[in-house]
């Protein structure tokens, strides 16, 4: 599962961007993950629905 995202973020992401520093790289990671990768990848754990789906459907 870690090879996966990391091979992801890395052709999605990083392969796409250079930073000033640091922190913006951190930031940008930040978003790529919650604002685009973990509401679109899918968990087979959890019915290979989205996790922000499976919060969504248990409220």
């Amino acid at each position: 599962m870690c090879e996966s995202f990391n091979a992801t973020l890395e052709c999605v992401l990083l392969d796409r961007h250079r930073f000033k520093d640091r922190r913006e790289a951190m930031l940008t990671v930040f978003d790529f993950i919650e604002g685009s990768y973990n509401p679109q990848r899918r968990h087979t754990s959890i019915g290979s629905i989205s996790p922000m789906e499976f919060e969504r459907r248990m409220t």
